[in-house]
């Protein structure tokens, strides 16, 4: 059996005016369960994975540099390094699964009746908007995912 399965993120404010609270939740559902179904929120075929911190570095710099730009995209750096970080952390299994060289390995996972079933899982989709593939990817804001152009070159 193939387990495909399907990841989701977006980032979520959770305090305006106390504090500016913010956090980025994973979720995982399974590619297997029908459209239909898995758009509705009432079916719950979303699960929570992961709560993924969003922190606000201080304006630290690279040790022999004072040049301002620098300044300014350190704590941009140091966000995508902890967001990155803890992807690794919880999607750790999934990499220890492909470590061994064999994309396709079987893995013995517990069905809904207590029945060992041999799968083979496959990461299938991750659906997030702009803003989180320019994370996932390492880019800049108004750079292009799908291809080299820069920002001077769009119209």
């Amino acid at each position: 059996t193939i387990l495909a399965i399907m990841l989701g993120s977006d980032k979520t404010h959770l305090t305006n005016f106390s504090g500016n609270k913010k956090m980025h939740p994973v979720y995982l559902s399974l590619g297997n369960i029908q459209k239909s179904v898995r758009n509705k929120p009432n079916k719950h075929a979303w699960i929570l994975l992961a709560n993924l911190p969003i922190s606000k570095f201080a304006a630290t710099h690279f040790d022999n540099s004072h040049l301002a730009d620098e300044m300014k995209g350190m704590p941009g750096l140091l966000q995508k390094i902890l967001y990155h970080e803890c992807l690794r952390i919880v999607l750790k299994p999934l990499h220890e699964h492909y470590r061994t060289g064999c994309i396709i390995r079987p893995v013995p996972l517990l069905d809904a009746h207590g029945m060992t079933r041999t799968c083979i899982l496959i990461l299938m989709a991750w659906i997030v908007d702009l803003e989180e593939v320019l994370d996932l990817l390492g880019l800049c804001r108004n750079s292009c995912p799908k291809c080299t152009a820069q920002y001077k070159d769009l119209g």
